[in-house]
């Protein structure tokens, strides 16, 4: 029960996070950068980024749960 709970914070804050990045990019590169196939390509980018890492993360975090999930079941047997 408390994995789940531990995924469904994680879904939530990669939500926010996701909003929060928007706005950023949106503020930020639309400040600096003139030309919009260069606001495109940032954009992009930085949304790639941001994918990545929460997929690595993402990944990470199922390794150890599940790994402790298999212990746990060790344990029972």
């Amino acid at each position: 029960m408390r994995s789940l709970v531990v995924f469904g914070a994680l879904i939530v804050l990669v939500w926010l996070s996701s909003v929060a990045l928007l706005y950023a990019i949106d503020s930020l590169i639309v400040a600096v950068v003139r030309e919009s196939w260069a606001r495109t390509v940032l954009g992009l980018t930085v949304f790639a980024f941001w994918a990545f890492g929460w997929y690595v993360a993402i990944i990470a975090l199922s390794r150890k749960l599940i790994s402790s999930w298999a212990s746990r079941a060790d344990e029972r047997n």
